[in-house]
């Protein structure tokens, strides 16, 4: 198997190519032409590895990449399985129709879209008037990544600090913990016998601290590099101001390297402070020969950005040697069952001082050494990682997603959309969600790792919607989905329309409810429409029987035609709400039964309110719960009509909350009341809790309810529901008796099938 690595990330893939050839993997390295760091300066034994080292003859991110010669990219491609990459590796090879099995990006987040974030307001108002070409090609270059980032197999990181993560959240992408290798072993050369020298002749007992890190803390190259703080260089001169400030025991010096933009206002903080004596100076050295300086040192100082340790903390680790560095996330590693190396976790500089003050050397030499084993351990674990996803690159790169909605308010679709994006694979999608128009209640419940698109403001009037249209449109074509899967007719129309124009050919529908709204557009030819772009469609998806024949009478053909039933996921299973005073329901020898459902007329609450009435005549040893949210007028109408029939005391309203799974614990038998129904998500869920239903004989609820887990009603009949209600009331021990059937049938509406349903579905489609 050959492999090329493309790009040099400060020599992090000359080491990751002699790494893999001592694997016996046959991996080459290609440079561009503006590396900051080459091959020569890591080695003293170039000449084993200059068969494996090519020139990309492009740049990382320099205007020239509009223009390259794809014909002599490809060719020198050609022959090589396996193409990891890093800079912008993912467009060069979009344009010569390969994939980036691997995309390694190098520092923050992903290489050209977490860099120079400023806005086109910021970029032309800026005072630097000269710094306008460049900081405009920076958002040329961050879109040109941004719509070349479906083209990788696997994208990684190491880093899990918020702003890191930050560019794989906006793009819904789901990294993979590969760590970058800096160090490959090779035969240690000594430095210049200068700065040996100078490290020899300081004090015995003294404490002697490395540090080689890039001098970035006042001038930073944009606005939010490392998060807009850099690399603060300045913390370890300020903690070692607050050390000579207080008693000592031990001298303290600092060997810095001359590199980066800050050396002199480096050079100012140690003037200020009277520290001169204590900072020696070295030039950029050499990797071989840094490393027999830190040899000599006690502790090796990192950057304090609080994110993941570049190079310099490798090399220090695999040298024997704790350092400084800042790193507050320690637990999200830990939650990855990941074991970091000992290091000394610096919030500000007086934490340096104190470390200083305090300082054992025999202690912190043991802690160095074990950080060499760890090294070792840790490096062949990712090592192998690493080769797997190699030995794998043939696997299909992600496939992505669009699924659009009207918004994640509180409701059955959108609570089933939400579980779906939150569940499925993302070692297999990508996923984008459009919301058309607004965030909703549900909305921070969404998986992080989801590329989102809404409206600044919740969108209300025609006009606002047509403008949306243009703006999904827009975004659908930059993002080029494998898919775009529709919920809810407002957003088929949307989506349904938008891939027709885009002459696109995966666009499902997922119809949720009988098609009864179709009756309720009088000015909008919405059935025409529908039908019109059914047979545009790859499939329509079904949630009962009663839908897919409706879908088949509308024209759909049968091989469009797919049913799969809701899944049930509940968040609580194991918390206990059996409290007879729970939510202020006081709960003696009272029967509770619940309608968990939208205030929405076609839910007929009002059937229920009827039926409690006649109820009422001959027990008052009931409540019931109107668990939802809706429109004021129809709450207040509903509120109108108990009040009328002196149910107060008996029919609560509980707004539908999070906390929805504890509702129908503390119910004992439910009611669907709907006149019409798709599938009922609500049904499921009280069957799953082990709760009876009385449902009306509506679309799905046929699919689902039996005399041995609950009775069907008549529609709009109250006078069955009340027989219903008053058998249940006086026969308690049928509850019981229907409960162990009702769960037995809810795990016929299992969630991982329902999910293994759709990944199969995708993925089919993807392959066909």
């Amino acid at each position: 198997m050959k492999i090329a690595l493309i790009g040099n990330m400060n020599n992090n893939n000359f080491a990751l190519m002699r790494i893999l050839r001592k694997e016996g993997l046959d991996a080459h390295l290609f440079l561009y032409t503006n590396e900051q760091f080459l091959p020569n300066e890591d080695s003293n034994n170039l000449s084993n590895w200059e068969n494996f080292i090519h020139d990309l003859k492009i740049s990382n991110g320099k205007p020239d990449i509009l223009f390259f010669n794809k014909k002599e990219l490809a060719h020198k491609l050609k022959d090589f399985d396996c193409l990891i990459g890093n800079g912008v590796a993912p467009y060069l090879l979009r344009k010569i129709n390969r994939n980036l099995n691997i995309f390694m990006p190098y520092g923050e987040g992903i290489e050209h879209l977490n860099e120079n974030t400023d806005s086109f307001k910021e970029i032309f108002f800026s005072k630097k008037v000269l710094k306008l070409p460049k900081n405009l090609w920076f958002k040329i270059c961050s879109f040109i990544q941004f719509t070349s980032l479906d083209n990788c197999n696997v994208i990684s990181t190491f880093n899990l600090h918020d702003f890191s993560l930050k560019t794989f959240k906006e793009n819904g992408i789901y990294p993979e913990l590969i760590p970058i290798f800096p160090l490959f072993d090779e035969k240690k050369y000594d430095a210049n016998p200068l700065y040996l020298n100078m490290l020899k002749n300081l004090p015995k007992n003294s404490i002697k601290i490395f540090s080689h890190v890039a001098h970035f803390w006042k001038n930073l190259p944009y606005k939010n590099y490392m998060d807009g703080i850099g690399k603060r260089n300045n913390w370890l001169i300020e903690g070692l101001h607050q050390y000579y400030s207080q008693p000592f025991k031990n001298e303290v010096y600092v060997i810095l390297t001359e590199y980066g933009p800050d050396i002199e206002e480096t050079k100012k903080i140690i003037k200020k402070f009277g520290l001169e004596k204590y900072f020696l100076w070295i030039p950029k050295l050499r990797r071989t020969e840094i490393y027999s300086l830190i040899d000599l040192c006690d502790i090796g100082s990192s950057e304090f950005a609080n994110m993941f340790w570049g190079s310099c903390g490798w090399e220090f680790i695999n040298n024997g040697k704790i350092f400084f560095h800042q790193l507050s996330i320690q637990n999200r590693y830990s939650e990855r069952k990941i074991r970091l190396p000992n290091f000394i976790n610096i919030n500000d500089p007086k934490d340096i001082a104190d470390y200083l003050l305090n300082f054992d050397k025999k202690k912190e030499l043991k802690r160095g050494d074990e950080n060499k084993k760890w090294y070792i351990k840790f490096k062949k674990q990712y090592i192998s990682n690493l080769k797997n996803e190699i030995y794998n690159y043939k696997k299909n790169k992600k496939i992505r997603i669009s699924f659009i909605i009207g918004s994640l308010n509180l409701g059955g679709t959108e609570k089933h959309l939400l579980s779906l994006i939150n569940n499925l694979d993302r070692k297999i999608f990508n996923i984008d969600l459009f919301l058309l128009n607004e965030e909703g209640t549900l909305f921070n419940e969404l998986n992080g790792f989801t590329r989102v698109v809404k409206p600044k403001q919740p969108i209300f009037t025609k006009f606002e919607h047509i403008i949306n249209f243009f703006r999904v449109l827009y975004y659908i074509n930059i993002f080029k989905p494998k898919i775009i899967h529709c919920f809810l007719p407002q957003s088929y129309i949307f989506g349904g329309l938008i891939g027709w124009i885009l002459k696109h050919k995966n666009i499902i529908m997922s119809r949720r409810s009988l098609n009864n709204y179709q009756k309720k557009y009088k000015f909008i030819p919405i059935t025409s429409i529908e039908k019109f772009l059914h047979s545009k469609i790859k499939y329509a998806l079904g949630n009962s029987k009663a839908v897919i024949n409706q879908l088949k009478e509308e024209g759909v053909t049968s091989n469009k035609l797919k049913l799969i039933y809701n899944g049930i996921l509940t968040k609580n299973e194991k918390s206990k709400v059996n409290s007879k005073d729970y939510k202020g329901l006081k709960k003696t020898n009272t029967l509770i039964f619940s309608v968990i459902a939208n205030l929405i007329p076609y839910k007929n609450h009002t059937m229920v309110i009827k039926a409690a009435e006649k109820l009422l005549k001959e027990t008052n040893n009931f409540k019931i719960l109107f668990v939802g949210s809706g429109s004021v007028n129809y709450s207040n109408s509903l509120k109108a009509k108990i009040e009328q029939s002196n149910l107060t005391n008996n029919i609560i309203f509980k707004k539908q909350s999070l906390e929805i799974d504890d509702y129908f614990k503390i119910t004992d038998v439910g009611i669907s009341s709907s006149d019409e129904e798709g599938f009922s998500n609500s049904i499921i869920e009280y069957l799953h809790f082990g709760k009876p239903v009385i449902a009306t004989k509506v679309g799905g609820n046929l699919d689902v309810i039996n005399n041995k887990n609950g009775f069907l009603i008549d529609k709009n009949n109250h006078d069955q529901l009340y027989k219903a209600m008053k058998y249940f009331l006086f026969n308690k021990h049928k509850i019981r008796q229907l409960s162990a059937q009702a769960i037995k049938d809810s795990k016929k509406y299992n969630f991982k099938k329902m999910i293994d349903q759709y990944t199969k579905l995708y993925t089919n489609i993807c392959k066909s």
